[in-house]
């Protein structure tokens, strides 16, 4: 079983140095949850359902979790934009759909000339870039430019057994991401040192990973803006110095990230995979006032980013490849900055906003937490080696995070 809990009490002790506390009780094992929520963070179905045989956490342990829509980090995808293709790559298919209506989805073609069967799609697209779960697979494939389209039944958009990695770039309440792309563009983002062994790899797992990897580099991609659009914020606030420097740097750092995702997805794809045009960076959405800043920073941050760091580290622990392992263990470290950063932001925001920003954020810790308890996983294959866990795997580790450095971190920072 993959279980962190050495990186994981690290992670909560550096988040709780950063609000300030200096005890901090030993992470819990499978077997023991932390009680209810408490202090804000809890308030609506907390627990969620068992996991490997263990109730996690929260106010009705073992028990069903309910409720709670994906915010922030829990969804994975990207919206297609105008519902159509984006930048030649046709990433996100048509519009429309959710709820159980058969739609045209497309996806990147990670085998050149070639894409999965109807029967093989669903171990290679567990979620489409609309943040939908495909419930039933019709027909297809068809080739249509660099990606394969197939006819499926898809759920509402925003699920929260996709997961985004990183700090997710919301516009229209939904997490952004660019298509991905071959061309010689693209290519300059997959020029970093990571050169993973493809010895024993077949045809399939190497397109597996390849597609993995290159989903987790748009999203650090679009992390890069993300972190663009949090220092505009913060500027505009009034924020102190060292927040906004931290905030650039983080960008940077994403920058990293995604050159190293999409290194890894190159080679294992035989050729270059990078990203498109980001479009919806053209129409970015900034907070309107403090308390909006604070609670997208709860839901993309101290959930999201804190949850990903976790992911990550996890990853790291079960990966062997020296390629793939040293390029998490410089992911996990990041992301975890990254998070303080956002627990950071939200103890300013409360410094300065009062009670009004207090109950917002009370509010956001409620409904990100649901949505992560919410989630029920969905079927993504595991390759170890390679740095992959299933989706049981990482929901697993998500739902240790909330119980282990999410809710006890948002007790400490709200006083309860």
């Amino acid at each position: 079983m993959v279980d962190g809990v050495a990186f994981r009490a690290d992670v909560a002790r550096r988040i709780f140095v950063v609000l300030g506390v200096t005890a901090l009780a030993a992470c819990g094992d499978d077997t023991t949850g932390t009680g209810g929520s408490g202090g804000g963070t809890g308030g609506e179905a907390q627990g969620g359902q068992a996991q490997g045989g263990q109730a996690q956490g929260g106010q009705a342990q073992g028990g069903q979790a309910q409720g709670g829509q994906a915010q922030g980090g829990q969804a994975q995808g990207g919206q297609a934009e105008g519902g159509a293709a984006q930048g030649g790559s046709g990433e996100g298919g048509a519009g429309g759909g959710g709820g159980g209506e058969g739609v045209e989805r497309c996806f990147f073609q990670v085998n050149p000339g070639a894409c999965p069967s109807l029967a093989e799609a669903p171990q290679y697209y567990p979620c489409t870039d609309s943040l939908e779960v495909v419930s039933e697979w019709v027909s297809g494939p068809e080739i249509v430019g660099q990606t394969c389209c197939y006819d499926v039944v898809v759920g509402p958009p925003n699920d929260p057994n996709c997961a985004v990695i990183g700090r997710p770039f919301m516009v229209d309440d939904a997490p952004q991401r660019a298509p991905l792309a071959n061309s010689s563009v693209a290519a300059t983002w997959a020029r970093g040192p990571a050169s993973p062994s493809l010895q024993g790899l077949s045809v399939e797992a190497r397109a597996e990973l390849a597609r993995a990897w290159s989903e987790d580099a748009a999203y650090e991609h679009a992390s890069v803006a993300s972190f663009a659009k949090l220092s505009l914020e913060l500027l505009a606030f009034g924020a102190p110095e060292a927040l906004v420097s931290a905030a650039h740097e983080a960008a940077i750092d994403e920058v990293r990230h995604a050159s190293l995702g999409f290194t890894l997805a190159s080679a294992y794809a035989g050729e270059p995979i990078g990203p498109g045009p980001l479009a919806a960076a053209a129409r970015v959405e900034l907070a309107t006032d403090l308390v909006s800043l604070a609670v997208s920073a709860v839901r993309e941050g101290c959930v999201g980013e804190t949850l990903a760091a976790l992911v990550a580290g996890a990853q790291r622990d079960v990966a062997t490849d020296p390629a793939v392992r040293a390029a998490l263990m410089l992911i996990a470290e990041d992301e975890t900055r990254h998070a303080e950063l956002a627990w950071r932001t939200v103890k300013w925001a409360l410094e300065v906003g009062g009670v009004k920003a207090r109950e917002a954020v009370s509010a956001a810790f409620d409904q990100a937490v649901a949505a992560v308890l919410a989630a029920t996983g969905g079927n993504e294959p595991a390759h170890h080696a390679h740095g992959r866990l299933s989706s049981a795997e990482a929901q697993a580790e998500r739902v240790r995070g909330v119980r282990d450095v999410v809710t006890p971190a948002a007790r400490a920072l709200l006083g309860g």
